[in-house]
């Protein structure tokens, strides 16, 4: 089925009841509207907060702070993949 013919029996579906899970909702369309599920599985494994973008910009101004300022990016780039914050 072309997606947007999935689209199309999405909206023609009946509205859902406010009791039903989202998650069900959709694990139940499995088979029905595959292309649909994907992108929804997409959506919403998106984080509700930037916290974890802000925690990492807040370790890599710790680590290339005035101090550090020839620390080349080679250097930064692998210390942060291996987890180093320093105090």
């Amino acid at each position: 089925m072309e997606a947007e013919d999935e689209l199309q029996t999405y909206l023609r579906m009946p509205a859902a009841r406010h009791d039903v899970e989202v998650l069900d909702f959709w694990r139940a369309q499995k088979t029905r509207l595959p292309n649909l599920v994907l992108m929804c599985r997409q959506f919403h494994a998106l984080p509700a907060t930037s916290g974890g973008v802000e925690r990492l910009f807040s370790k890599t101004g710790r680590m290339h702070d005035d101090l550090k300022k020839a620390t080349k990016e080679k250097t930064l780039h692998h210390a942060m993949w291996a987890g180093y914050a320093p105090p």
